[in-house]
């Protein structure tokens, strides 16, 4: 978990990747500059293309899983929220921009190697 200042991901902009039965997995990755420590309600948040985004963590409770959900509002305040728990902060806050695309066919999503 993450704490007082520290940012995410540090400055850098590599990718991150894990390996799935030997296979490199297709991950989502964020604009990290873009996202900033929100230390009044805790977690993060960014402004992209006029949305505002936000994640933040859920702790593990009884019969529930931990991890990180979504939220994103776009500029009419309308707001749509996460329909999953994400385990890496760095897969919410992607899905939570592309959400925030400006184009549509974008919001389908972005996959890297």
């Amino acid at each position: 978990m993450l704490g007082g200042g520290a940012r995410p991901f540090g400055n850098s902009s590599s990718v991150l990747s894990t390996f799935c039965g030997g296979d490199l997995a297709m991950v989502k990755h964020p604009t990290v500059s873009a996202w900033q420590r929100d230390h009044e309600e805790g977690g993060y948040t960014a402004e992209l293309h006029g949305w505002t985004l936000r994640v933040r963590w859920i702790p593990e409770r009884p019969g529930e899983v931990r991890g990180f959900v979504w939220e994103a509002v776009d500029p009419s305040g309308n707001k749509v929220t996460s329909r999953e728990i994400h385990e890496e902060i760095e897969v919410a806050m992607a899905y939570a921009e592309e959400r925030a695309a400006p184009d549509p066919e974008k919001r389908e999503g972005k996959t890297v190697d």
